[in-house]
């Protein structure tokens, strides 16, 4: 048997006695939702599809958008060859971890410093042109998923946590 509230306890919970708010707070649950599930599936395809073109050899510095510094910073970390393939290699992971929903939290974690040094090359390299823009579109990406998915890492920071576990 359930037990519902009475219709002064709703009221003064800042609901209606029919329960119209609870409706609208599960219909902006379920927004939000869906808003995530976009965001870590656009960020999933941009890892992915990258970080495959990377590992592939498809990366190619003829695009007009790309100036001079960053041509010669790409050439740069290619021409280690390690780097280049590590790159790639962990941003095809994150990308894939992003795909699941199950481990979307830890593959936002992994995104995040590339989501950052992306930013920072735009701004920094390319200050002013079409990158920056994407740039900031997946650090944006990557700032929401970690914010929406905070609740799963708190444990890690939490200080009880860490002193039960000595």
């Amino acid at each position: 048997m359930e037990w519902a509230e009475p219709p002064d306890a709703a009221a003064s919970a800042g609901r209606g006695a029919d329960g119209r708010d609870a409706r609208m707070n599960a219909s902006a649950r379920e927004e939000s939702r869906r808003a995530i599930t976009v965001a870590r599936a656009l960020l999933a395809a941009y890892f992915i599809g990258s970080g495959a073109n990377m590992l592939l050899g498809l990366v190619h510095l003829q695009s007009p958008d790309a100036g001079e510094r960053m041509i010669g910073f790409v050439r740069a970390v290619q021409a280690t060859g390690y780097l280049w393939v590590f790159i790639g290699s962990f941003k095809v992971a994150a990308g894939i971890l992003l795909a699941w929903p199950r481990s979307a939290a830890l593959g936002a974690v992994i995104a995040m410093p590339w989501s950052v040094n992306i930013a920072l090359l735009a701004m920094f390299l390319e200050p002013g042109r079409g990158p920056a823009t994407a740039a900031a579109l997946v650090l944006g990406l990557n700032v929401l998923l970690l914010w929406s998915y905070r609740a799963r890492y708190l444990p890690l920071l939490d200080r009880a946590t860490g002193e039960r576990d000595r």
